[in-house]
């Protein structure tokens, strides 16, 4: 069922109520492979690359998993019609092998990104060196957690996805939040002085998928230092 969740609600709503998946549940589409259904299809997940420099406005999609399945063995068959779903497993193998798959309870929803599970994916298993919270492993200046929390590539210097620009008298932040972070609090704060820090308010300017584009905008203060960041809480 291909639909855009924003556009269309009547089918939003529908969705929901057959698959009893609540408002705090992202939904993201249309998806643009297909057919999805219960014999064979194709997934593919992308990220965004960093922009050419004859068009630094323009994303190419990479495709970074991808799975085609089909429903016979080897692949799970109690996801074939079943009432089962196919469920990724950890350790990072390719999504286009069978044992990569188990069929499981369609749980919507329940699979939301957690930080281990996805610094497993990038970096392989056993926390390797460079992939804790508060390490920086592509040296662009933004830590492993930010990188998280924003939908960024911790392999891939793209610093241009948290942005800090000066616009007249305003001192603008904009950056990228992932929807499919659930209770992952963060907070964009300004300072004169590096001790005091108060809260500036965000705003949505955009929403693609799943990653919000978002903005911050302060008045700058007349002779002093100014500094913004963004803090994540990971409780």
């Amino acid at each position: 069922m291909a639909f855009d969740p924003v556009a269309n609600s009547a089918a939003t709503t529908a969705f929901r109520n057959e698959y009893n998946i609540d408002n705090g549940v992202p939904l993201v589409g249309p998806f643009t492979d297909g057919p999805l259904d219960n014999v064979s299809g194709t997934v593919r997940h992308q990220r965004p690359d960093s922009p050419p420099s004859s068009d630094p406005t323009f994303y190419p999609q990479v495709t970074e998993d991808e799975v085609v399945y089909f429903f016979e063995t080897p692949w799970p068959v109690g996801a074939a019609g079943n009432g089962a779903a196919l469920a990724r497993l950890p350790g990072g193998l390719f999504g286009d092998f069978p044992t990569s798959w188990t069929a499981e309870p369609g749980t919507p929803g329940g699979k939301l990104l957690d930080y281990d599970f996805w610094s497993e994916g990038f970096f392989g298993a056993g926390s390797p060196q460079g992939s804790g919270m508060t390490e920086d492993f592509d040296n662009d200046g933004v830590l492993n957690l930010i990188e998280f929390a924003l939908g960024m590539n911790p392999l891939v210097s793209d610093p241009e996805l948290l942005k800090f620009v000066v616009e007249g008298n305003q001192g603008i932040m904009t950056f990228g939040r992932d929807l499919l972070l659930k209770d992952f609090p963060y907070v964009i704060e300004y300072s004169t002085d590096l001790v005091q820090w108060d809260p500036a308010p965000d705003v949505l300017v955009s929403t693609d998928d799943y990653i919000e584009t978002r903005k911050a905008s302060v008045p700058l203060p007349l002779g002093q230092r100014f500094f913004m960041r963004l803090k994540v809480d990971t409780d």
